[in-house]
């Protein structure tokens, strides 16, 4: 039987849920950068989903990782924020750059925005590779 992935973006941090053959009898493997799991996210999925344990859990942990990041936005932005140089951003000031809170150009007067529903992004991958 094949692993499913699930990727969980939200900025530039990222979830990972692998979802073994066992699934759902088992919690899937959940996987998160040190940084997340200093700030309690792992252990906040890890308890969100135990008790649903024999049930198809995966969209509650999706949604507790989002409730998640929304309520620990402004630690995970500060956390994520890249230096920034002392070159303004030109396509910033043409409205155009693509980079937003992550450019490595300074965007002046720009305020950073709060992590939001539409800047998550959900990712599926099947493996064909049997464990």
């Amino acid at each position: 039987q094949g692993i499913t992935e699930v990727i969980f973006s939200c900025g530039t941090s990222k979830v990972m849920l692998t979802l073994t053959s066992s699934y759902p009898d088992e919690l899937p493997i959940i996987t998160t950068s040190s940084e997340l799991q200093a700030l309690g996210l792992q252990n906040h999925l890890i308890t969100t989903a135990t008790p649903l344990k024999g049930t198809p859990m995966l969209y509650a942990i999706l949604d507790a990782a989002k409730d998640w990041f929304k309520s620990n936005s402004s630690v995970v932005v500060s956390r994520d924020a890249s230096p920034k140089r002392d070159v303004v951003c030109k396509y910033y000031m043409q409205g155009k750059c693509r980079f937003g809170i992550h450019c490595i150009n300074l965007h002046p007067g720009a305020v950073q925005q709060p992590v939001s529903q539409s800047s998550t992004q959900t990712e599926t991958q099947t493996n064909s590779k049997s464990r």
